[in-house]
């Protein structure tokens, strides 16, 4: 998967086409924890602290931020693999 730079100014909307959310999985709940306190430390808006999300396939666990631009982003683990 490649990024690049707009070439058109302007701001980033979750609402516009395009990137709208980004999700990582990652191997344990406590990876989840790791990438939340990490994301809180360097001043990320958090959206979600880790918890489970019912609402999707379940087991979903899960924590979800901004980055510094705007994107949402997620680190998800389905089942833990220690």
């Amino acid at each position: 998967m490649f990024f690049y730079q707009s070439e058109d100014a302007g701001a980033y909307s979750r609402r516009a086409t395009g990137l709208q959310h980004l999700a990582f999985m990652v191997p344990t709940r406590a990876a989840v924890h790791t990438v939340h306190d990490h994301v809180a430390r360097v001043g990320n808006d958090v959206l979600y602290a880790p918890q489970e999300f019912p609402q999707y396939a379940p087991p979903y666990y899960a924590t979800f931020w901004h980055d510094p631009f705007g994107f949402m982003l997620e680190a998800v683990c389905h089942y833990d693999r220690d």
